[in-house]
């Protein structure tokens, strides 16, 4: 419990800790430098032996917190800012959530409740749970997580680091920030903590929206494509979302953020598109790269992967990027080997021999990103298909091959690889980890 001049508030809190109906507990209060005649020490020796007391001089919210952290000799960490409160059965509950979860390293946070300084609720805060179970990191980028609510294993909390003392006011998104890089938030959905609101918090300061501003262009910039994806469907929608969202907040660098990069990711579609070579089909291969020139798509990454001894021929090599495989590399070999050295947002295919795409990469990229799709067939007739109609092999789909696809980049940074290549889609060997109920509609193009 981290404490500033707390006065009555701080009493309250501090009851409402006492009062666990979890008896296995701790409270170590951090009295960050008060200028109160020594009040918060008085009301802290009223807590018994359950109760530490520190006395530190003032470095903020995140020195307290970091302070408690030292000292802390529990396994786990929760936290109780002085003016808010603690339901009776909070830790109770989260103890008995964690258990259940059976997963060590599960860092939960809950629902909570509004109060206004009188101590009267008004207003339940939920997370969208639904949403969070398809994509856990929105608990971060949709401002879900109170801190309060926290119930964290102490070897996460510390393996993460410590609080920046530089930020006064958004120091626990930084650290929640962190956090996700390597471990998970979930969410207990019921209401645990009561929120105070009233004009002496320090997120009322005017420097907490220049943290905050800064706090959210980051957040977004430290996402990665992949993390986007899972999120919202593309980085379009992302940014699209995230822009909508932050409109009705203070922070418009941020909101500024989120349509510039929306508005780019409109005009910038990256594709690379992966060709599979075996000695002999060099012919083709210019087919392909002629049609490629043809096109003019400036958003297209060319992979060439060949088997050794082909002659490729290119005169702007340096515009592609060329990978050799063994001589004795099969068309599945070669076309993983061109996966693994691809950069772009999304992926495509075309096969010597067996046609060029029905349209142009990026054209349909652009598509998906704008559906927040994660995979399209294209060409045949225009209804769509689900992963479903492809796993049963449903009229329709008997004919599809390797070159009808584009995939998002998170299927390979996911372990996808083809298998046998060269085969019709009806075999299904090509596609067997796409054929799931769950993928995104495919849609076939005219």
């Amino acid at each position: 419990m981290p404490v500033y001049n707390g006065g009555d508030y701080f009493r309250l809190a501090l009851n409402s800790a006492l009062r666990q109906a979890y008896d296995n507990f701790e409270i170590v209060v951090v009295d960050d430098g008060s200028e109160d005649g020594g009040e918060a020490e008085r009301i802290a020796a009223k807590g018994g032996k359950r109760v530490r007391y520190i006395r530190q001089e003032n470095q903020g919210v995140a020195g307290a917190l970091n302070r408690g952290l030292s000292e802390m000799r529990g396994d786990f960490f929760c936290w109780l800012s002085h003016d808010d409160l603690f339901v009776p059965h909070k830790t109770a509950m989260q103890a008995a959530y964690h258990a259940r979860l059976g997963k060590s390293d599960a860092v939960l946070f809950s629902d909570y409740d509004l109060m206004d300084p009188a101590g009267k609720v008004y207003q339940r805060i939920s997370a969208d749970r639904e949403r969070l179970m398809r994509a856990p990191m929105l608990a971060l980028l949709s401002g879900s997580i109170n801190g309060c609510t926290l119930f964290a294993p102490v070897e996460v909390m510390r393996a993460v680091g410590t609080f920046d003392p530089q930020y006064r006011y958004v120091q626990d998104y930084r650290f929640w920030n962190r956090l996700l890089r390597d471990y998970e938030f979930f969410h207990q959905p019921e209401s645990l903590v009561h929120y105070r609101i009233h004009p002496e918090q320090g997120s009322n300061h005017a420097n907490a929206v220049i943290e905050g501003d800064d706090l959210w262009v980051d957040m977004m910039r430290d996402r990665s494509e992949s993390e986007r994806v899972q999120m919202f469907g593309s980085s379009l929608r992302f940014f699209e979302h995230m822009a909508r969202h932050l409109a009705g907040s203070p922070y418009r660098k941020a909101e500024a953020y989120a349509r510039d990069r929306a508005d780019w990711f409109r005009g910038h579609t990256p594709v690379s598109l992966v060709i599979p070579v075996a000695q002999g089909q060099e012919k083709q291969l210019r087919d392909i790269l002629a049609w490629v020139d043809l096109i003019q798509d400036g958003n297209l990454e060319i992979v060439v992967a060949a088997q050794r001894g082909v002659e490729i021929g290119l005169s702007r090599e340096d515009e592609r990027i060329i990978v050799f495989a063994d001589n004795d590399a099969r068309q599945d070999d070669l076309l993983n080997i061109g996966l693994d050295v691809s950069s772009g947002s999304y992926l495509t295919f075309a096969r010597p021999g067996l046609g060029r795409p029905n349209h142009a990469p990026s054209e349909i990229a652009s598509d998906m990103m704008t559906e927040g799709a994660v995979a399209m067939v294209a060409g045949g007739n225009t209804h769509a298909i689900t992963s479903l109609d492809i796993a049963m092999r449903s009229p329709g789909t008997e004919a599809l091959r390797l070159e009808n696809l584009m995939l998002h980049r998170s299927f390979v940074d996911g372990g996808y690889r083809v298998k046998g290549a060269g085969t019709s889609l009806e075999a299904s060997s090509c596609f067997a980890s796409l054929c799931r109920p769950e993928l995104p509609i495919w849609r076939k193009r005219g």
